[in-house]
This record gives structure tokens, sequence and C-alpha cells, in this order.
């Protein structure tokens, strides 16, 4: 199925909604941004991507016609649309495929989803190493692939770590080979799928 991108107005949430659809619908995870950060994220953004976008706003309307302006193929899911907004806006204007109203639960924005792309959930590529324990991952190489489940390039690590990116690249390949992954995106699902990750990302302090 496509790989999903979770765009929300903060970017704890994007992260809470995409270990949710990671780890209980087995969606893979593009990638999370919160939406005034998605203006420097829009290079990265190619091939077979369902954008998950929570529009509430006006400023997330805005992201939705820059998304579908960059690409006009690019499929757009709404989700937490205000009830009275449902029906004062022309949604195929702006790029939106389907729509999830505030007040909706997983299983409505799962039949979304599914709409959206086409497959049932639930098809996804089976998971990769099973357990922390068993990947032996270092400190680092987990900081490495927490960047990378968030749709970070390794000359982006290496920018925010103070790495080379020759150094960047050496820990992705060493990841992929300890978590037998196929590639980055299925290391991330992984990632999303660890209880340290879950609860850091529900923390509230």
């Amino acid at each position: 199925m496509s790989r999903v991108f979770v765009i929300a107005r903060e970017f704890l949430g994007a992260e809470c909604l995409a270990a949710v659809l990671a780890s209980s619908l087995g969606v893979r995870i593009a990638g999370v941004a919160a939406i005034s950060g998605m203006e420097s994220r829009e290079k990265e953004l190619t091939g077979d991507v369902l954008f998950v976008l929570e529009l509430c706003s006006l400023e997330g309307m805005g992201v939705a016609k820059q998304l579908k302006a960059a690409g006009p193929t690019r499929k757009i899911l709404a989700y937490g649309v205000p009830a009275e907004l449902e029906h004062l806006v022309d949604w195929a204007s702006i790029g939106v495929c389907g729509r999830v109203v505030q007040g909706a639960g997983l299983a409505e924005l799962a039949r979304a989803v599914e709409q959206a792309v086409g497959t049932r959930l639930g098809d996804a590529e089976s998971p990769c190493c099973p357990d922390a324990s068993a990947a032996d991952l270092t400190g680092r190489e987990f900081e490495i692939l927490g960047l990378i489940a968030q749709g970070r390039s390794n000359a982006d690590i290496a920018e925010t770590l103070h790495l080379q990116c020759s150094t960047v690249k050496n820990h992705v390949h060493r990841i992929l080979v300890k978590l037998e992954a196929k590639g980055r995106t299925q290391a991330a699902a992984w990632y999303r799928q660890q209880p340290s990750f879950l609860s850091r990302s529900f923390e509230l302090g």
C-alpha cells in the first residue's frame, strides 16, 4: 500500500497518530511533521505517499493547497474536520480525496485510509526484527533510526547530529543489517512499534 505522511497542528500529535497507525493498523509511515514545518520538508516528499492532514483551520487548508500544487496527483486525506466546515468548503478544489470529521474514531480513519489507497490495512510488509533486545542497536543507531522515522535524509541527519554524511550512511547500513530490514521505510515502521517510541510519543511532560 501507499506510505502515509502524517501532518498535524503539533509535531507531537503527528507522532502520536503515526505511532497508532503503524502499531495498530500496520500502516507504513513515510514521515511526520507539524503544519508549520511542512515548507522545509516539501522537497523530501517523493513517491507514492498519502498525506493524512489535520485540517481544522485555514492554515491546514493552505498546506493542502501547497501539497496539491507541488504534485497534482497527490492524495490528501483530511482528518479532524470541524462540522461547520463540512458543507462550506469545496474539498475537491484543494485536493482532498477523503475526510474524517472531528470526533471520529480510529475505525473511521482506518476506513478512510483504505478507501484513499485502495488497499485493506493489515496487508503491509511483515515486521523485521521482533524486539529491541534482539536488534541490539547502539544508542547512536537508535537515535539515527528515530530521525529516519521522521523522514529525515542522511544529509539532514548528519547536520542535526554534527556528523559526516559518510558516517551517517555507515550507521544506516548497520541499522538495516541488524534489523534485517528491506529499507528505511521498514526500519522506521519497526522503530514506531517499540515501547520506547510509544511512551515518548504520548508523554505530556
